[in-house]
């Protein structure tokens, strides 16, 4: 894929604020492109990453605002 077109791709994904799928979308092509992924599976392998990230924020968001006190 020309260089041009995926710095137009994360441009895209960055001004959505999936900033999770620009940070991660040179690698999964290079994957997809290893494992001669369908257009299906790179997606989905995409969507996981933004998911993933947004669990991962929402739950230190949650942690904290429940101000725990600290682990010892």
């Amino acid at each position: 894929m020309k260089k041009t077109l995926i710095d137009s791709i994360m441009q895209n994904l960055r001004t959505l604020r999936l900033t999770d799928m620009a940070a991660s979308l040179e690698h999964l092509l290079a994957i997809a492109q290893k494992k001669q992924q369908g257009h299906l599976e790179f997606l989905a392998a995409l969507l996981d990453v933004q998911v993933q990230g947004a669990q991962q924020r929402s739950l230190e968001r949650r942690l904290k605002i429940a101000n725990f006190p600290p682990y010892m």
